[in-house]
């Protein structure tokens, strides 16, 4: 684990539920969070920038107008946090979130970007982002935010649909867990007990593998007994994918199973690969409407 646990906010209902999970998980982890806003500066946005070439004084009217405008931008982006800031507290002090220590960032950029780069420079624990719902992602499937976060992020990242009707970890008991059968789902399966630490919470353990079914079913077995011997308050089955259609299959499961919580493993992937043959979490995440850890592996 790292020293941190980061939660980027847009100041929404959005991201009000992602501090709901965030500082949830944060005391069951004993992390500090930190709360990360980025405001879009003239620089990434046409609408804010001016034509050069008219001097006055010595000075590029231009860059005059475009440090104003960023200024303003950044103004109301600290008072929009500061504003967020008191809400939490007060959240707080009611027993509506947990008292957990958290502080708060602004910083000006492209937020997937930002994100990014924070994980890069602070020791990172977790990711916690709420994500619009499945019937406005269809939108954004190549500009989604937590897609681009997921995959380029060497941390572990928890996002939550915005219509979701779950508010914390304690209310998701029922969870499928995509592995590799390998001894590294045994570490990935360790960090998901330590946040969702339920004696009732039940797990479908499924293969991403492309061996013959009955070579994964052999693997899978043994998998499954392991686990069990290691975590006995938790009620595990497995189950295979059958071939074809991988969003009708993961549908139907869903429905069928009442699953309330999908864990992947997540491997780093560049952006040609993500576009012509997209990974499991960013399958998962634009064609299953529910909450997801993704692992890196």
């Amino acid at each position: 684990m790292g020293k941190r646990l980061l939660i980027p906010v847009d100041f929404t209902k959005r991201g009000l539920l992602a501090c709901r999970f965030g500082f949830d998980f944060a005391r069951r982890l004993d992390l500090p969070v930190t709360l990360l806003h980025s405001f879009v500066g003239p620089q990434y946005n046409p609408t804010l920038n001016y034509m050069p070439g008219f001097v006055e004084g010595g000075e590029d009217v231009s860059q005059i107008m475009d440090i104003q405008a960023m200024a303003v931008s950044e103004e109301e982006a600290h008072k929009m946090m500061a504003g967020f800031e008191d809400e939490l507290k007060k959240k707080i002090a009611a027993g509506e979130l947990p008292d957990v220590e958290f502080e708060t960032q602004v910083v000006e950029g492209v937020p997937e970007i930002c994100i990014k780069e924070y994980v890069a420079e602070i020791p990172t624990g977790l990711v916690v982002m709420a994500t619009r719902d499945l019937a406005k992602k269809g939108s954004e499937v190549l500009g989604s935010v937590a897609a681009e976060v997921i995959d380029n992020c060497t941390v572990p990242v928890f996002t939550v649909p915005d219509d979701s009707q779950f508010t914390n970890a304690e209310q998701i008991t029922r969870c499928a867990f995509f592995c590799n059968v390998e001894k590294q789902d045994t570490d990935s399966f360790r960090f998901l007990m330590d946040l969702f630490d339920s004696p009732e919470i039940e797990v479908y353990l499924i293969p991403v593998s492309n061996l013959s079914d009955a070579s994964v079913r052999d693997k899978m077995q043994v998998f499954c007994a392991s686990v069990k011997s290691d975590f006995p308050n938790c009620k595990f089955s497995t189950h295979i994918f059958s071939r074809g259609n991988f969003r009708e299959a993961l549908e139907n499961f869903v429905t069928t199973t009442g699953i309330q919580l999908i864990i992947v493993p997540n491997k780093k992937t560049n952006i040609f690969t993500r576009i012509f043959n997209p990974s499991l979490p960013h399958r998962v995440l634009f064609e299953a409407d529910i909450p997801m850890l993704a692992l890196p592996v």
